[in-house]
């Protein structure tokens, strides 16, 4: 200290501003995910704190512990900024089936009564909760019914992860009403004590539902 022609001196304590610690301002402005999503930080501030008493606001220069979500329920996110940690919380669901959709019919849509469903070619189009559609999901599915009694167009019900779809067949009835011989045996003549030789022999049948069919045995 200066006075005219005279001085004396008197020693200070200078500390260097330090970060004390850290602290969530705003959340990350997504915080609802699904199995499987990767974290999104945009959006999230920390407030930083220091020796001195005084603050500021960041928002980029932070690591987060999390990326990809792997399990449903709350995870908590830790977010380092210079050593010091805060954390906040996210909500991550299960990934499920929302909806599902025939998209390939099965290679047979025809049959007779009290055959058994055949659902090769079958394929759905499975939409999932978070967005995310497979449209050629070929297993998995059940189907109901699986032999097939009522005439006429019959429905049928595909259930897959707890979701339901319908499809129809068309069902023959295989009721007979009437019988023509269409071409006669190529034997036709015998001697007493040969046997019957029904080889050549059809028949044109028809049905119930004026389908005609030629049979050849039976």
């Amino acid at each position: 200290v200066y006075y005219e022609d005279c001085q004396a001196e008197f020693t200070v304590e200078v500390t260097s501003v330090e970060l004390t610690g850290i602290t969530i301002k705003t959340k990350p402005f997504k915080t609802d995910y699904f199995v499987g999503d990767t974290l999104d930080t945009y959006g999230l501030s920390l407030q930083l704190t220091y020796n001195d008493g005084s603050t500021h606001t960041v928002d980029n220069g932070y690591d987060c512990d999390v990326i990809y979500l792997r399990e449903a329920g709350t995870e908590t996110v830790t977010v380092t900024y210079e050593g010091k940690k805060a954390t906040f919380t996210v909500t991550v669901q299960a990934v499920a089936v929302s909806k599902i959709t025939v998209s390939n019919m099965p290679y047979q849509t025809e049959y007779r009564m009290g055959d058994t469903l055949n659902t090769e070619g079958l394929m759905l189009s499975v939409t999932y909760t978070n967005g995310d559609e497979d449209p050629w999901v070929s297993s998995g599915f059940t189907c109901s019914p699986v032999t097939l009694n009522t005439a006429g167009t019959q429905t049928i019900t595909v259930t897959y992860a707890g979701k339901s779809t319908t499809f129809t067949v068309t069902v023959l009835t295989t009721v007979v009403t009437e019988i023509a011989i269409s071409s006669n045996p190529d034997y036709l003549e015998y001697n007493i004590g040969d046997k019957l030789n029904l080889d050549g022999l059809s028949l044109e049948a028809k049905f119930a539902d004026n389908r005609t069919e030629e049979i050849t045995e039976g």
